[in-house]
């Protein structure tokens, strides 16, 4: 036998029939009788009536120009599988909308007993909702190096550094292009800065030693791999080793000076 719109709709008319005499025996039995539901009853504001042997929400818009289901609509327990159904099937269907917007279509034929706290119940066991709106977990930081916590050191002695650019400056009727070399304190979070003419090694170096020569001895120096640097990178020649270490290095181990790269794209690994 082939499904139809009838059978469906005769199914569903079952199913709530079931379901109803289950959880609202006595109420019906009342209303059948033409009695009244008891004050303490949460359904008696509702003024149920009974269509087509379903207990439906009564009320006062018999003459509305609406659809049937939406002038009564069927009464269905806070609790319950059927319940339950009704409202994942409206929460699927409207793309796993929130809880008003879903509360607003069960509505249109459905009338949940504390419909706001039944559809938060179900929504909050959506494994998509849950996803998508969950809570961000956030990665315990690691101890700050030692560079970070020294005290009792004299500015610099800990120094990172990062370049940051370019800046656009004219000479004479050319646009050269020059970029700023920050150097961080480590400890007292104080900043020098300095003018590199390029990214060449020589250009660093240059700028580093201006540096020493206004601030004095640096024990340690840290940089980071950032994608700013990373990116220039590729479109410089060979003579660019700044992130490579050696023509750098080489100097500054020649000043006494312990330099450090942080990780590629972790540049917390440095404290700063």
């Amino acid at each position: 036998m082939h499904l139809s719109t009838e059978i469906i709709s005769l199914a569903e008319t079952v199913v709530v029939q079931v379901t109803q005499r289950i959880d609202f025996e006595i109420e019906i039995e009342s209303v059948e009788k033409g009695g009244t539901i008891r004050a303490s009853n949460s359904l008696r504001r509702l003024k149920p009536i009974l269509r087509n042997g379903l207990l439906c929400v009564g009320g006062r818009l018999s003459s509305a120009n609406i659809s049937p289901s939406e002038r009564h609509p069927i009464i269905l327990p806070y609790k319950g599988h059927l319940t339950d159904m009704v409202i994942q099937y409206y929460h699927e269907h409207s793309n796993h909308m929130g809880v008003m917007h879903v509360l607003s279509l069960i509505k249109e034929k459905f009338w949940v007993i504390k419909g706001h706290a039944a559809v938060r119940r179900v929504l909050s066991r959506c494994v998509r909702c849950r996803r998508a709106h969950g809570k961000v977990i956030k990665q315990l930081m690691a101890d700050l190096p030692p560079d970070r916590v020294e005290s009792g050191k004299p500015p610099f002695y800990c120094t990172g550094v990062d370049l940051f650019g370019p800046f656009f400056v004219k000479r004479g009727r050319a646009q050269m292009k020059h970029w700023g070399v920050i150097f961080t304190c480590l400890n007292m979070r104080v900043i020098h800065l300095e003018v590199a003419s390029n990214l060449t090694s020589d250009s660093f170096i240059n700028a580093f030693r201006r540096f020493l020569a206004c601030r004095g001895q640096v024990k340690t120096v840290r940089c980071d791999c950032g994608t700013n640097i990373m990116g220039s990178r590729k479109v410089l020649d060979s003579s660019y080793e700044f992130l490579a270490g050696n023509k750098v290095r080489n100097e500054l181990l020649g000043c006494g000076v312990e330099f450090i790269f942080n990780p590629p794209s972790v540049s917390h690994f440095g404290g700063a």
